[in-house]
């Protein structure tokens, strides 16, 4: 984003790049009250005048703006939000290279920067707003860039005996919020859209959630049609959240107060873990994963597989898969031998 200086009015003032005219840089010259409305009028002036054959002559941050700009619609707010921020914070010296000026080596070299301070997971979902905004304004660019090598996460995974950990020491605030994710696979996101009225005699209806957006907390509609769903709850459940003195809550005091449980309690897994607690106890328990993946509001049956197979896996099934292969080793030397 272009420089915005004050004036001596008391104004503020700022040029911003529209487009080339006759093979010449054109700027638009925008004076306002406020910081506030000279971005705003500076976020219009970047869709005026410009053209897929003028695309190139736009700065990187101000192809960002378009970007973030055009997917207001369709992203939610979280993700924009995201975007919002690395526009701000990262590729800082990017920004004012011209899309006709970027190649492997320039990028390379802020991907190499941006890689000394952030973790390979970080960085990739960084890269992934520059290469989406230069797939959009820039195709013909061919980059070859390396990013850093994916580290396998240490996955931490709730069991019975930990839910019941959690379950004793929480206070009035989480214990809902616990029995819902690990028994009925809740985001936190969900829980706090939550009304009363939500819940029926045998369960509870998913169809919107609480998130935040450009100025604070809104309830919104799921991200994909997966969101929308019925969970079936126990009797008891039920009756605890009806009667849960909470409801509307904001997801961050839910985070806040957890954090606090599960360090005091030397638990690693995260609240977010208790929904995977949920998932593999469905498909423990013989529910195919389909229906599993209804009941829990997740899209893609591999994101489950993967919970499943991470959690499913211990010294017994290492031990048992060995065994298989001995005994097969055997029964080869027997009838080699015999």
């Amino acid at each position: 984003m272009p420089s915005i200086k004050k004036t001596a009015s008391g104004n503020y003032h700022t040029s911003v790049f529209i487009g080339m005219v006759n093979g010449k840089r054109k700027y638009k010259s925008i004076t306002a009250p406020t910081k506030r409305e000279v971005k705003q009028q500076i976020a219009e002036a970047l869709t005026e005048n410009i053209t897929e054959s003028t695309y190139g002559a736009l700065t990187l941050s101000q192809a960002i703006e378009r970007y973030i700009k055009s997917k207001s619609n369709t992203l939610s707010p979280s993700t924009l939000r995201g975007y919002k921020t690395i526009q701000k914070n990262d590729f800082q010296r990017l920004k004012d290279y011209r899309l006709d000026d970027l190649n492997t080596d320039i990028i390379q070299t802020a991907v190499n920067e941006l890689s000394a301070v952030n973790s390979p997971k970080t960085v990739r979902n960084k890269y992934n707003l520059i290469s989406s905004v230069l797939k959009s304004y820039a195709p013909d660019l061919k980059l070859r860039v390396r990013l850093p090598q994916k580290i396998k996460p240490t996955v931490h995974v709730h069991t019975e005996q930990t839910i019941h950990e959690l379950l004793a020491h929480c206070d009035d605030r989480l214990r809902v919020p616990i029995l819902l994710a690990a028994f009925g696979g809740l985001r936190r996101s969900e829980i706090c859209a939550l009304t009363p009225e939500d819940f029926s005699a045998d369960g509870v209806r998913i169809s919107k959630a609480k998130v935040y957006g450009d100025n604070g907390y809104i309830i919104k509609q799921p991200k994909s049609d997966a969101g929308y769903r019925f969970v079936p709850l126990s009797k008891d459940i039920i009756k605890e959240a009806k009667a849960w003195k909470h409801f509307g809550m904001n997801p961050d005091v839910i985070n806040n107060a957890y954090q606090t449980l599960h360090t005091n309690l030397g638990i690693p897994a995260t609240f977010h873990k208790l929904r995977h607690f949920y998932g593999t106890e469905l498909l423990r328990n013989g529910i195919d994963l389909l229906t599993a993946c209804q009941y829990g509001g997740w899209e893609d049956p591999n994101v489950l597989l993967k919970i499943y197979a991470h959690a499913t896996r211990t010294e017994q099934t290492d031990s048992k898969v060995v065994s298989i292969y001995s005994a097969y080793q055997n029964n080869q030397s027997l009838a080699k031998h015999g």
